[in-house]
């Protein structure tokens, strides 16, 4: 069967959130809840032809409401940091939650990443029309049907203006990509910088320690920020750093809790913006993660100019099937805008107008080696 939609659970106050399986012709498949519109699962095969799921997460409703971790979220609609929570837009200030010290992170509640959304399935041609409408060249056949989500962000949620129709949709490609495509349009001019905050671990969701994955980045520089991890403005050269991935190599060197490095340091590992080659009209390859253990390969490819690299340096929580996640077992290679753009005019700016439709596309292609 290539789609399936069930009831994943029901939430205290009874409340079905439902579950939709998108499954491709080799059997690979991955599934969304209308909560988060969140990835649940994802399995993908591994060197020895078994399927096996890469996607942290959780076996109840509660238990991704009670975590903070945003396991497999779209988060927004402002992702990552926003410095005092404050921000301005044609002169008028707007104040949101401090809920991360001084600063803002991902929002706060009832946000994308805490809601729920309305989900129905769609077929591979209707997908295929939906990530054309946004122009954003890539070379990507659709595969099957999608999992189309919906969600009204109201004017004012956590302080920021505008009344946001939010779409996701998530499908396959015949490449082995899955496709994540937003689109927002906006009532009153506003910020749109959303993400989707997933925990990968390509070895399997309860494999542990991913220091000797291989990993590749295709960027030169990462944002510099303060030691509340907010961007300062300034740029770090990669080059004879720790965040040197232009060459691939093992994770482990940024899992670290004490490090010279005060930019792995503050974030007990990494937690940093990769500065991307991209360009908003075109999806180009920009990240991979590949493991000589399962000979599994994970490559993102999006639109976005940046890309946060986080290592789950916080987690500690019991997941899937009672596994406990440890700090270090998952890779988040969330692409984005860059943190705080909002004050940096010389970052691309998050801010869209009233009526505008703004789109990102990103994709995680799976193979083999």
């Amino acid at each position: 069967m290539a789609s399936q939609i069930k009831t994943f659970d029901t939430t205290k106050d009874g409340k079905n959130v439902e579950e939709f399986v998108i499954t491709r012709p080799n059997g690979e498949n991955f599934s969304i809840l209308t909560y988060g519109a969140l990835i649940h699962t994802l399995n993908v095969f591994d060197k020895d032809g078994n399927l096996g799921d890469v996607m942290l997460g959780f076996d109840t409703i509660e238990a991704y409401m009670a975590s903070g971790s945003g396991h497999g979220s779209v988060i927004g609609r402002t992702a990552n940091r926003i410095k005092d929570g404050a921000f301005t837009i044609d002169g008028v200030d707007y104040q949101m939650p401090k809920n991360e010290g001084e600063n803002n992170l991902h929002g706060g509640p009832g946000n994308f990443q805490n809601s729920f959304w309305t989900g129905k399935i769609i077929s591979k041609e209707e997908a295929s029309d939906f990530i054309g409408d946004l122009k954003i060249k890539n070379n990507w056949t659709v595969e099957t049907e999608g999992v189309l989500l919906s969600f009204i962000l109201a004017d004012g949620v956590c302080g920021v203006p505008g009344n946001m129709h939010m779409q996701t949709l998530y499908t396959w490609a015949t490449d082995g990509t899955l496709i994540i495509c937003y689109r927002a349009v906006s009532d009153k001019k506003t910020i749109f910088a959303p993400t989707n905050h997933s925990y990968f671990n390509i070895d399997g969701q309860a494999a542990g320690r991913i220091g000797k994955q291989l990993l590749w980045i295709d960027a030169e520089k990462v944002t510099e920020k303060d030691m509340a991890n907010v961007p300062n403005g300034k740029y770090i050269d990669v080059e004879g750093t720790e965040f040197d991935f232009r060459t691939p190599c093992a994770t482990e060197k940024v899992l670290v809790k004490t490090s010279e490095n005060p930019q792995l340091n503050c974030s007990k590992g990494a937690d940093s913006n990769y500065v991307l080659k991209t360009s908003q009209d075109a999806v180009s390859l920009v990240a991979s993660v590949e493991s000589l253990e399962s000979g599994r390969k994970m490559e993102v490819l999006t639109n976005f100019p940046g890309m946060q690299l986080y290592c789950a340096c916080n987690l500690d929580e019991d997941g899937k099937g009672g596994v406990h996640y440890s700090p270090y077992e998952a890779i988040c290679l969330e692409t984005q805008m860059f943190p705080d753009a909002i004050h940096h005019p010389e970052f691309a700016s998050a801010v869209i107008d009233k009526g505008e439709v703004k789109g990102f596309l990103t994709g995680y292609r799976f193979s083999v080696k």
